[in-house]
Order: structure tokens, then C-alpha cells, then sequence
């Protein structure tokens, strides 16, 4: 498919040590925004699990994080592509908070609600929000740390 052409024509950084999760949240069935911020966040020396698209919380919070609630991600990558979903969005945040509440987890959201509403990925409780995929590579770098 085309994603699979261009992802192999993208250049490639030494990996920088930092690892992403990205997944559209659950009910949401694009992916095609969130494997574009995967494959430039490869392309910028990242370690990324993609999980692809419609990706039940539990699922997510199970793959982010461990048994004793420590991080596995530098960041984590949520993509929204309709209003419907925000509040998933919210609810994924929360649970993954929940299950790891001694550890600053790291949060980017993105998608056509979050570029519509400026503040919104502040109110879903996310640490950044990209308004597109090649925003995210920058946002990902400043919030990851």
C-alpha cells in the first residue's frame, strides 16, 4: 500500500533511545493519521509499537504499562479523528493515569477534534497535543523530555 511505500522512502535517525505507543482510541476505526505520526516519529529515531486503529482501553493501558504500573513508553500517542470520540480520549487518559499513578506518564493527542478546539487535548487531561502529523514529531520531542 502507499503508506507502506513512502514509510520506506522516509529517512532514518540513529534511534534515540525513546520509545512511543500509538493507537486511535477505541471506536475510532482511522488509522491512517496515527500510523503517519508512527512511521515520522521512526523515521526521527524513535522506537514505536503501533497498535493501529480502534484500540480498547484496557488494551492500551495493559500495552503502556507494566504490572506495577511503571511506563514502558516515553510517550504515548493517542489519535481522536471525530468529536464522538473525545470522550473516549478522556476515559483512556484517565484509566491510564489510574494505572500508573507514581509515574509521570506522557500523553500526546491529535486528530480533527483537537485541531478544531484549541484547548481541548487540556481538558481530556493529555501533556501535548499535535495539530498534525508532522507537529507531532516536535510536540513528542518537548513533552517527552
Amino acid at each position: 500500500n502507499a503508506m507502506a511505500v513512502l514509510r520506506m522512502k522516509l529517512p532514518k535517525a540513529l534511534p534515540n533511545g525513546k520509545r512511543a505507543l500509538a493507537a486511535s482510541i477505541g471506536g475510532d476505526l482511522h488509522d491512517v493519521g496515527i500510523r503517519m505520526v508512527a512511521d515520522l516519529l521512526e523515521s526521527e529515531g524513535w522506537q514505536v509499537d503501533c497498535l493501529g486503529a480502534n484500540m480498547p482501553t484496557g488494551d492500551l493501558v495493559e500495552h503502556a504499562v507494566d504490572e506495577l504500573g511503571r511506563p514502558r513508553f516515553d510517550l504515548i500517542a493517542i489519535s481522536a479523528s471525530t468529536a464522538l470520540a473525545v470522550r473516549s480520549v478522556a476515559s483512556a487518559i484517565d484509566a491510564l493515569r489510574a494505572a500508573s499513578p507514581e509515574h509521570d506518564l506522557r500523553i500526546m493527542v491529535g486528530g480533527g477534534p483537537f485541531a478544531l478546539v484549541p484547548d481541548l487535548w487540556q481538558v481530556v487531561g493529555a501533556d501535548g497535543c499535535a495539530s498534525c502529523a508532522t507537529d507531532a514529531v516536535r510536540v513528542a520531542a518537548r513533552i517527552s523530555g
